[in-house]
């Protein structure tokens, strides 16, 4: 009886966490895309509900208050950061030569991560918010989260301590920086009471340093490994490599003031914000320009490969959102397009647009090799980028539109004494972009559509891709890379 029950808790214990290699990166690919369905579901609810209040309105937890933050806890937290551990967990092995230190362990945090998200998602939806931007689940979740996101690092550091290669490839950098970058900007974002205009200063500096170091930084990783290994090139430069890196790591997390020009915080915080957005849009073209240079007389490779069309699409919406981030931040723009939904366009294109496109790029390369199959659908591949291209597009313009068409009527009404852009007064401005937010809910349909276009695709080439190449890790000493 005793070594049945023994037999039993080691299979549960194998089957919860097995130590098989690229485990850890096959489950987290797998729940990625099972959040990013969760998380396309839930922006397309806020979206319907945004233009048709009315929706749904006897459900407290559909109202806008509730749905937005699901949304982006999903999205950040669900679909995009499970994807990038996916990534990580997956290239880290392959550019250090050593197979990954404790893949139960990694596959144990998996559990964690799903569980935080699930919680997330409920105790959002019940009304328990601490209503500060990104901020919003409680403390007592935060603490998992930073537990959550600890032990990627371990692993990943342990790994590179043993690595086989003597370099370290420009990927490497940005995992290896992000992963510690974003626990330490969880710590700094819940450092307890900051209130009033220090709170918002708070979340400015966390959501800007999640966004810039973390979603965008470990995607910059990924496919600096994906095009020159796709194309059989060499990088284009390692030293514009290093200038884009860091430029990104001086000044990521200090942008973030600049969406709140006119807003509560100190003028020479707003200021400075602003001038440091300038650094992000040269590591933006340091990255475009480096990946562009890798391409060089392989620019034929993109009929062939998903990968690559992903990764260079999302490469030119890593130089536009940048632009127009910082041109956001200058005071003569921020006086029309300031605290509109203007910032909430350039977010939807960076976290479905530009971070969506290069977590696919990953997944198109990766899930063939992992586990032996090609993808089910080309249509379906190409459906998938053309709707993330025309719905995160779309859906950006129309909400540029929104805030342009706010901004100008708001300082319409204060200068001509119109009417008062608050209290009742407000209502106009809302009636003027009610058009556009329609719009904006069928452009927010059109990416889910592709979204769901992905999993399905996703699912049915593990149930039915064609067999191909197996890519396997050997532990040998050199740990040199095998195909079966």
């Amino acid at each position: 009886m005793a070594t049945a029950t023994t037999a039993v808790r080691s299979s549960l214990v194998d089957f919860l966490a097995p130590r098989d290699t690229d485990s850890a990166a096959r489950r987290h690919l797998i729940a990625a895309v099972i959040f990013l369905l969760v998380a396309g579901f839930f922006t397309l609810l806020l979206f319907v509900k945004l233009a048709y209040p009315s929706f749904l309105s006897g459900q407290a937890f559909t109202t806008y208050g509730r749905l937005r933050p699901i949304a982006i806890s999903t999205t950040v937290l669900g679909f995009v950061t499970l994807m990038h551990l996916a990534a990580i967990y997956y290239l880290v092995p392959r550019l250090t030569g050593a197979r990954l230190w404790n893949e139960r362990l990694a596959n144990l945090g998996l559990w964690l991560a799903v569980g935080v998200n699930v919680a997330a998602i409920l105790v959002l939806a019940a009304g328990y918010s601490e209503g500060r931007e990104w901020l919003e689940i409680p403390w007592w979740l935060d603490i998992a989260v930073v537990v959550m996101l600890l032990i990627p690092a371990a692993v990943v550091t342990r790994t590179m301590a043993n690595r086989t290669e003597e370099g370290l490839f420009v990927s490497l950098w940005y995992f290896l920086a992000g992963l510690y970058w974003i626990v330490g900007l969880f710590v700094a974002g819940n450092i307890p009471n900051l209130y009033g205009a220090a709170s918002q200063i708070q979340s400015s500096f966390f959501v800007s340093g999640v966004v810039q170091l973390w979603l965008v930084g470990v995607g910059a990783g990924t496919v600096y490994y994906l095009v020159p290994k796709i194309t059989d090139n060499a990088l284009f430069n390692r030293q514009l490599a290093l200038i884009g890196f860091w430029s990104l790591a001086f000044a990521g997390a200090w942008v973030g003031q600049s969406r709140f020009i006119y807003g509560p915080g100190p003028e020479w915080l707003e200021t400075t914000a602003s001038a440091f957005s300038l650094a992000l849009v040269v590591a933006a073209l340091a990255v475009a320009t480096n990946l562009v240079g890798t391409m060089r007389g392989k620019w034929s490779m993109l009929h062939e490969s998903a990968a690559l069309r992903f990764a260079m699409a999302g490469a030119g919406l890593y130089v536009v959102v940048t632009v127009l981030s910082f041109l956001q931040g200058l005071r003569s723009v921020a006086a029309i397009t300031g605290l509109t939904s203007f910032g909430d366009g350039t977010m939807v294109l960076i976290l479905f647009g530009l971070t969506g496109l290069w977590a696919s790029a990953f997944v198109y390369h990766a899930l063939p090799r992992l586990i032996g199959r090609r993808f089910y659908s080309e249509r379906l591949t190409t459906l998938h980028l053309r709707a993330t291209l025309i719905g995160a597009g779309s859906l950006a313009v129309l909400l540029w539109l929104a805030g342009l068409i706010s901004g100008y009527s708001w300082a319409a009404g204060a200068l001509t004494g119109t009417y008062m852009s608050a209290g009742d007064g407000f209502a106009n401005t809302i009636d003027q972009v009610r058009f556009a937010y329609g719009l904006a809910a069928l452009a927010a349909l059109g990416l889910f559509a592709g979204q769901v276009a992905f999993a399905y695709n996703t699912y049915r080439t593990f149930t039915s891709g064609e067999p191909t190449a197996h890519e396997t890790l050997i532990p040998t000493e050199q740990a040199e890379v095998a195909h079966e």
